[in-house]
């Protein structure tokens, strides 16, 4: 079947799609895993982008595909220059305070939300000014750009001041920084659309990682 649709059905697909693929972080098991598999080989298949949603390996390159052409005309000049620690960040995560055996945990989960939110700011936003521009209310427009603009900023700003607690966190503890700007330099010290990228790449790879099925994951896709 083709879906025949509207562009502002296609510009609401699409930032549904950047949606599921921004929460691959937050799940936690295989039948969160698994549905949000399913929900985005159906968008998939309402763009027209894959012939059968069921068929995982057809979702996942399509899927792929998408987020590596839209992270390619994200960041500037086709490159980072820098880029998350995974190793690093999964550290900072398991490290325990005497006082409160949480705060850690809590920091990392925090700093993991905090950057899918920024990448899913930045995903979201020409597909948003699409649709307000569609609207043609210049006024509406002008307000719309301003607002997501400003969740933009102060989400990135938040990022950067929990990288660079982060990085003194790791560097108390021995470890290597979550975000390696390099010696005797904080985060805050190099341009934000830098650190803004590293984000950009990081969740862009998280995905990629997420492309090697488990036979549990797939029994699960296929069993229900």
């Amino acid at each position: 079947m083709t879906y025949k649709l509207t562009e502002t059905q296609k510009l609401n697909l699409y930032i549904r799609l950047n949606k599921l693929n921004s929460r691959i972080k937050s799940l936690s098991t295989d039948e969160e895993w698994a549905n949000n598999r399913k929900q985005i080989g159906e968008v998939l298949y309402q763009l027209n982008l894959v012939e059968d949603p069921t068929d995982m390996n057809e979702v996942e390159k399509a899927n792929l595909d998408y987020i590596r052409k839209l992270t390619k005309s994200i960041i500037q000049n086709n490159r980072s220059a820098y880029f998350i620690n995974q190793k690093a960040l999964d550290e900072l995560g398991n490290l325990v305070d005497e006082e409160d055996e949480n705060f850690y945990s809590d920091f990392h989960d925090m700093l993991v939300n905090d950057m899918a939110e920024y990448a899913t700011i930045v995903r979201d936003f020409d597909l948003k000014l699409a649709k307000a521009k569609k609207a043609n209310d210049m006024n509406y427009y002008r307000e719309e750009y301003a607002r997501l603009d400003s969740a933009r900023r102060r989400q990135h700003d938040a990022v950067i001041a929990s990288f660079a607690v982060a990085n003194r966190i790791n560097e108390s503890e021995g470890l290597e920084p979550v975000l390696d700007v390099g010696d005797s330099r904080s985060v805050h010290d190099v341009h934000r659309t830098d650190v803004g990228d590293a984000v950009i790449s990081w969740l862009a790879e998280t995905n990629h990682q997420a492309n090697n099925l488990s036979p549990q994951k797939l029994t699960l896709l296929y069993s229900n």
